[in-house]
């Protein structure tokens, strides 16, 4: 049997050995800890790659969540209403240069209707500007001189900003929609919710897309200048709802799943098992009726892994811990990647042990659970 290598602490986390029983017959392991992380496109029949939840359980962590997305949809619903009503035309679809054929400056870009996906293509040159603006409600962006606009859509309508005066009823609570940071919205930590079937929803910001599972965390500061939100709503920290464990079966206690935890508030102090169950499909997924872990369908995933982030008090990311995803192994690897990229590993003999601690960060949970220890 394989020793891991001695005990590591990591900024906040510590990580040790949870002894197991192994399996009667030995299975094949790699050869190198760096054999537990290969690309899947390298070996896709040795390697499993688990989808992530879906929101289907969210009430059972979040009370008020049903409630969250019917009050999103009502905002959408307002929000065409006002687009339909407004006295300016919008710029009709074309290819536009910046400068000569419209005005440099801030727009919006909104879908003709609910789910209704609108995009337009920016062009610097030869060379497309990303994230292109697309959405199924309201984006922000800006164009800048000698830039070529291409809005081609039928599903698009496109704004110069200052006509639309559109604001939802905050309360708190900003649901999909494009909102300036300091004018229609504060800098600020807020908290984040998925209203996705599939769970996932993104922020986009002047300099990137931010994609989180189910739930989490986002610090906006004004350096972003804006914040457009797809499949997502933000709530003030002051507004948060609780978050709640989820019963396991499997478990026979109550875990935390994926998703981002504030460490003393929302997932308590102290130790926790690190667990990889997660399943081969979300249509599959059941706390009480696990289907396995052996799913041959790798999805677009170019790392077979699964794990956790640790980001600081202004949600800032720190360090991942990423635990190797393939179960039939006696032997099992977890590898830290830090801000410069240095890499570390260690192996062991079963899930991981891992010590919260610190009340100041953020715990983002990937593709696995964590058990409380008691």
């Amino acid at each position: 049997m394989m020793r891991r290598q001695s005990t590591k602490t990591l900024a906040t986390i510590t990580i040790v050995a949870l002894a197991v029983l192994m399996f009667s017959s030995c299975n094949r392991a790699p050869k190198s800890p760096e054999d537990y992380f290969v690309n899947m496109a390298d070996a896709p029949m040795e390697y499993v790659h688990f989808n992530s939840f879906d929101v289907r359980e969210m009430p059972i962590q979040i009370a008020e969540y049903n409630a969250y997305v019917e009050s999103n949809m009502d905002n959408k619903s307002n929000l065409y209403k006002h687009l339909n009503e407004l006295d300016v035309e919008p710029i009709p679809p074309g290819v536009y240069t910046v400068g000569k054929d419209i005005a440099a400056g801030e727009y919006y870009l909104a879908s003709t209707a609910d789910d209704v996906w609108a995009s337009v293509y920016i062009y610097s040159g030869s060379d497309i500007i990303t994230p292109s603006p697309h959405t199924s409600t309201i984006t922000y962006f800006v164009l800048k001189e000698g830039q070529t606009l291409y809005h081609e859509s039928e599903n698009s309508m496109l704004f110069l900003y200052e006509p639309l005066a559109f604001e939802s009823e905050s309360s708190g609570v900003y649901y999909e929609g494009s909102y300036q940071i300091d004018d229609t919205i504060k800098s600020g930590t807020y908290f984040t919710i998925s209203t996705a079937y599939y769970g996932k929803g993104t922020i986009n910001t002047a300099f990137e897309d931010i994609s989180f599972m189910r739930f989490g965390y986002v610090h906006l500061n004004a350096d972003m200048q804006y914040v457009n939100l797809r499949h997502c709503i933000l709530i003030e920290l002051k507004e948060k709802p609780l978050l709640h464990p989820v019963w396991s079966d499997v478990e026979e206690e109550y875990v935390y799943p994926q998703g981002m935890y504030k460490a003393g508030e929302d997932i308590p102090l102290g130790k926790y098992r690190m667990v990889a169950t997660l399943y081969d499909s979300i249509y599959w997924m059941n706390y009480s009726n696990p289907q396995g872990n052996y799913s041959t369908s790798h999805s677009d995933a170019k790392w077979n892994t699964r794990g956790i982030t640790i980001y600081n008090k202004n949600v800032e990311h720190e360090y991942q811990l990423d635990l190797d995803s393939y179960d039939k192994w006696d032997t099992h690897a977890l590898r830290k990647i830090d801000n410069e990229g240095n890499i570390s590993y260690s192996l062991f003999d079963g899930d991981p042990i891992i010590t919260i601690s610190d009340e100041e960060s953020y715990i983002a949970i990937d593709k696995c659970i964590l058990v409380p220890l008691q």
